[in-house]
């Protein structure tokens, strides 16, 4: 019995010991699930936070589309009528040129009558032709005051989209990340969420880079109205303004075009954002 005490004493050591291995084994186990499922939480979260910004950035940029699209307006109208007052001076000279003609052959028969009705003519369309100029100029000042407008907005628009492209891009990777992360372990439900999430994300960037480019190109026309505007408002030719007055319209029209794209790509970018960020897995 006393040969056996030393072996029983080993034997028991060993159990301990052996327990003890386990129970550190199994502790370390849990904490590295925990660890593992901690960094997952915080990932998620990451994805929900980008993507929820890069909706609120498409939103932003959809609205200062809107507002370049209105200006962008407003200097289409101020255009159309800077035309309807270079017609009304173009109608008024002409009839004052006629005048002086008629004027030239009455004073040769001596009509004393109709040179001093055709005198009052002169006066009246001369004057209606100084202020129809007058008015070009003015609407060709309001179309210079929109075209700025326009490109601020344009500016704002481009500023919002690129920035919800960024964070799209930034969702997109963090899901990449976690779906390469090792011993990670999804369901067959949860890896078809994160492949919608990332097909969604992508589409986000994709619409956001859209827009940015759109509003860029909103930029340029505005840019392109305001110089035609200038240009109307301090040319002394009624020509020169008729032909500054149609460029200014048609720059107008091209931005009032491309930010109605980027209205529409910056709407589709906030809806893909959206539907990311609902997407998790």
């Amino acid at each position: 019995m006393g040969d056996l005490t030393p072996w029983l004493i080993g034997i028991g050591v060993a159990v301990f010991l052996v327990a003890i291995i386990v129970t550190t084994a199994l502790q370390r186990g849990r904490q590295s699930g925990s660890a593992e499922k901690a960094a997952a939480e915080l990932a998620a979260t990451e994805v929900r936070e980008a993507a929820a910004k890069a909706k609120a950035a498409a939103n932003e940029a959809e609205t200062a589309a809107k507002g370049a699209e209105n200006a962008a307006k407003l200097a289409q109208d101020a255009a159309a009528r800077m035309l309807e007052r270079i017609g009304d001076h173009a109608v008024a000279q002409s009839v004052v040129d006629q005048a002086k003609q008629a004027q030239g052959a009455a004073a040769i028969a001596q009509a004393t009558n109709a040179i001093e009705q055709i005198v009052d003519t002169q006066i009246k369309e001369g004057g209606k032709a100084t202020q129809a100029m007058l008015d070009a100029r003015s609407e060709a000042r309001a179309a210079e005051q929109a075209a700025r407008e326009a490109e601020a907005h344009a500016a704002k628009a481009e500023a919002q989209a690129a920035e919800a492209a960024k964070m799209a891009e930034r969702a997109s990777q963090v899901v990449r990340e976690l779906a390469l992360a090792p011993a990670q372990t999804q369901t067959a439900a949860q890896q078809a969420k994160q492949a919608a999430q990332e097909t969604a994300l992508s589409v986000a960037k994709q619409a956001a880079q859209e827009a940015t480019r759109s509003a860029e190109a909103a930029k340029q026309s505005a840019k392109r109205i305001e110089v035609a505007a200038s240009d109307a408002r301090r040319a002394a030719e009624s020509q020169r303004v008729l032909e500054d007055a149609q460029s200014a319209e048609k720059a107008a029209e091209a931005a009032e075009a491309e930010a109605q794209d980027t209205e529409r790509a910056a709407r589709q970018a906030g809806a893909a954002a959206e539907t990311a960020e609902m997407q998790q897995p």
